[in-house]
């Protein structure tokens, strides 16, 4: 298995640095991946220090814009990323449009629907990048974050139907979320052609998703590719 474990008291940036392919201060053969951006800056300049003259630096992404980047180019999947107004929009209309008709002429307000639409879009992503089955969610069916107040929570359809119909929706309307993006590429990470790449990196990362599970245990197999971990609690 390509992994590196390092301990808390060493470098990171430096043990990634160590193990990127150089030919003549050109390291664009080489794709790091960090779990945010800011990493990114300490990498190049770490190359800095050790080359003292100009480089052509790796292809350094956060892991969102690795995610972004295969799902669209990579793969060419379709789904255009929507905002959180966009999603809390149409989590509104599942709420005013549905059935049951829940609420009957009390219906929330766009206004008042808003801070719980927000709530209820940050459950439904948390459990959807994780896998959870929507059978799994009528087992919970109850909105995590703040106390909803009990007039508005009466008001409100179940998490489990509001995942089972915002994600068809989503994907009726050939549109796609962060977490949707994560299941895509998970899924589909076997036919990821990466051999223009002399060497992969994924560096830094902990308290992994079910989907970046997936697609690590996919991508380790592959002789180019090393993941990097701080030695700690569950690694």
């Amino acid at each position: 298995m390509n992994i590196l474990l390092v301990s808390p008291s060493e470098n990171l940036i430096e043990k990634v640095a160590e193990h990127l392919v150089g030919i003549e201060r050109d390291y664009s053969k080489n794709l790091v991946i960090f779990p945010g951006k800011r990493p990114s800056h300490f990498l190049r300049k770490t190359l800095a220090e050790k080359e003292k003259s100009s480089f052509i630096p790796p292809f350094i992404l956060s892991m969102d814009e690795f995610i972004d980047h295969v799902y669209g180019e990579s793969m060419g999947t379709p789904g255009r990323k929507i905002e959180l107004i966009d999603a809390i929009s149409i989590l509104y209309e599942i709420h005013t449009t549905s059935p049951e008709h829940l609420g009957k002429k009390s219906f929330l307000t766009p206004d008042t629907f808003f801070p719980v639409g927000m709530k209820i879009y940050n459950d439904l992503e948390e459990l959807y990048i994780e896998g959870v089955p929507p059978k799994k969610v009528k087992e919970i069916d109850t909105i995590a974050g703040e106390n909803i107040p009990e007039p508005t929570a009466r008001r409100l359809q179940s998490l489990s139907y509001f995942y089972e119909t915002f994600y068809r929706k989503i994907e009726d309307g050939n549109f796609s979320t962060r977490s949707l993006r994560y299941r895509v590429v998970s899924a589909e990470i076997d036919r990821l052609n990466l051999d223009r790449f002399k060497m992969v990196i994924f560096a830094g990362f902990f308290a992994l998703t079910e989907s970046e599970k997936a697609i690590f245990k996919s991508l380790m197999k592959r002789k180019n590719t090393l993941l990097i971990f701080h030695e700690g609690e569950g690694i």
